[in-house]
């Protein structure tokens, strides 16, 4: 059986009675071999002077995008075209990866390629690094099974995680099997026999209550005349001295990127990684919109958000307190991108006397007030990028009166159908 091995042709694949070869029509040798029991796996087959037909297990179509595995086949391929084993290639890498544990694994092979692969590959090192160094870390590679994550995930429900924080950390650990597979350090990865823990399909949905958000914000503009006043006083101090003062900051908008930030946020919905990587062009002030680049965004999907007014004073700003022509938009006094705002975030939340309020709340903040001021649930899935309309559907429940004034429309339609009698019997069972 032959057909081109893509995405789509692969998912409409049944499983067969019996293990069945289906071969690429673009490259010779290149094929899946499908089991009964529906498992998929890559093979290529390639010949070599004096010796049989080889035939090169390239993995599981479960790790495996057929793009890569063809990628593979072709190496492959070109080796025994030049008369090279590549099976030799293959003990070598196993013999080599035999030895290696899985913090020389991730320090040696993995950080380098995330680190230029990946934008948050920094982020994921760590996380990788925190999460599994003393678990696993002393561990050879290839001698990691599925029972052993199993382990650690025990440990972490017992410590009273989230099942959405470990789901999260077991999808990192998923990347570095699929990587360590691909580049054969292993043959295959344990984590396909590795369940998600189960999540409430709602999720978390926080949002400030009126009081909340007036205290909110009240610290915010308590925090910036803090720190004016700071600067007034330092600035007295050195005039007494006759030291030469620092720059004033009763002319700009902002003393520093936390007020913005939040203004940003809380009337745009913007993911943390959307906003500290924001730069001067995504924000059109003329049109008074703003720009997520498909590469920055968690959908991968472009998106345009109009600023209202308060985002629109905050961006105007910020860019003009600070002169920002191009780059970033936020930078620290080293110059470098902002990555996290955790000390500052924690000082206000502190200040304003409230709990439980994640920076990624603020988003959750944006989505509620829309839904509950009438906006339609897919205007709202447009301006916070979900992929699926499943994760906009979280906040419908947040719009009681749309959903009452849904239900009664039946009530409408029913009236000819139910005699006076019977209205005048229930108008007064309901009293």
């Amino acid at each position: 059986m032959k057909m081109k091995l893509t995405k789509k042709n692969i998912a409409a694949i049944q499983p067969p009675k019996k293990s069945t070869d289906i071969y690429d029509t673009d490259i010779k040798g290149f094929k899946l071999r499908v089991s009964p029991a529906g498992g998929m796996t890559y093979y290529v087959q390639y010949n070599l002077p004096g010796k049989p037909r080889q035939h090169f297990r390239i993995g599981s179509s479960s790790v495996w995008t057929p793009d890569q595995a063809r990628e593979k086949a072709k190496k492959v391929l070109g080796m025994a075209a030049d008369n090279q084993d590549p099976m030799a290639e293959l003990r070598e890498a196993k013999a080599k990866a035999s030895e290696m544990t899985f913090v020389e694994f991730l320090d040696q092979e993995y950080k380098p390629w995330m680190d230029t692969n990946r934008r948050s590959g920094d982020h994921t090192y760590q996380r990788l690094t925190y999460l599994f160094k003393d678990f696993f870390g002393s561990k050879k590679l290839t001698e990691i099974t599925a029972w052993d994550v199993e382990k650690w995930k025990t440990v972490r429900s017992k410590a009273g995680l989230k099942a959405s924080t470990t789901n999260r950390d077991l999808t990192a650990l998923r990347g570095l099997f699929s990587r360590a597979v691909e580049w054969g350090r292993i043959s295959e990865t344990p984590m396909p026999k590795v369940k998600n823990l189960e999540e409430d399909s709602e999720g978390r949905i926080r949002w400030l209550d009126g009081d909340e958000e007036t205290r909110f914000w009240r610290a915010l503009e308590e925090r910036e005349a803090l720190a004016r006043g700071k600067r007034d006083s330092a600035n007295e101090w050195r005039l007494k001295r006759h030291l030469p003062p620092y720059p004033s900051l009763d002319n700009l908008a902002f003393t520093d990127h936390l007020y913005p930030i939040c203004l940003i946020v809380m009337n745009t919905g913007l993911r943390r990684k959307e906003l500290l990587t924001l730069e001067r062009s995504s924000i059109n002030l003329e049109r008074r919109a703003l720009t997520v680049a498909g590469l920055s965004g968690k959908a991968k999907d472009t998106r345009h958000i109009p600023l209202n007014d308060d985002a629109y004073r905050a961006l105007a700003g910020w860019i003009d307190d600070n002169g920002i022509d191009s780059g970033p938009l936020f930078l620290n006094k080293d110059g470098k991108p902002i990555h996290d705002v955790r000390s500052s975030w924690d000082t206000l939340l502190r200040d304003a006397k409230i709990e439980d309020f994640r920076f990624h709340d603020m988003r959750h903040h944006f989505a509620s007030m829309l839904v509950m001021n009438g906006v339609d649930i897919y205007t709202v899935k447009t301006l916070l990028g979900h992929k699926k309309i499943e994760m906009t559907m979280r906040y419908a429940h947040l719009a009681p009166e749309h959903n009452a004034a849904a239900v009664n429309t039946l009530t409408k339609r029913s009236k000819g159908n139910v005699s006076e009698k019977r209205r005048d019997h229930l108008r007064l069972a309901s009293n």
